[in-house]
């Protein structure tokens, strides 16, 4: 067997003792040699342009990707329109790249239900504005301070 890239080629079957299954003098393939991966193909941008599929792997088992796989998909399902889905997606991909880990069915289904915003990326300014909204207005004599 030759890795790819190699520029002398060289053999590197003793290289890898897991590649082959103990016993039977290692011609069969070790089914546990590698980790499971799964591809998923997702909704292309809005302007028709393909999305790269998501792509993960490393998982020890194959009900683990199942799992997973069968997750994405019902995050995927929630809703019909393109622009949801889109919105789905880029949520799946910043809560993946940030927790590497799916985001909750039930808490997106829920945010698709009201139409809350998917995926919110708040600045400072938008944060003190809203704060500053929310602030009830002080009744006369509370929360002022007195002159000295």
């Amino acid at each position: 067997m030759f890795l790819p890239g190699r520029g002398d080629r060289e053999e590197t079957g003793q290289g890898l003792p897991k590649l082959r299954r103990p016993g039977g003098g290692g011609e069969w393939w070790s089914s546990a040699h590698s980790r499971w991966a799964y591809q998923l193909e997702l909704p292309a941008h809005a302007g028709g342009r393909r999305r790269n599929p998501l792509h993960r792997w490393g998982f020890a088992a194959l009900e683990e990707v199942e799992a997973e796989l069968e997750h994405a998909r019902a995050l995927l399902a929630l809703d019909e329109d393109p622009h949801i889905q889109r919105k789905i997606t880029e949520l799946m991909l910043a809560t993946l790249k940030d927790t590497k880990a799916l985001p909750p069915v039930e808490e997106v289904r829920r945010k698709v239900r009201a139409r809350q915003d998917l995926n919110p990326t708040v600045t400072v300014a938008e944060w003190m504005a809203e704060f500053l909204r929310r602030q009830r207005e002080p009744t006369p004599g509370e929360g002022q301070l007195g002159g000295c």
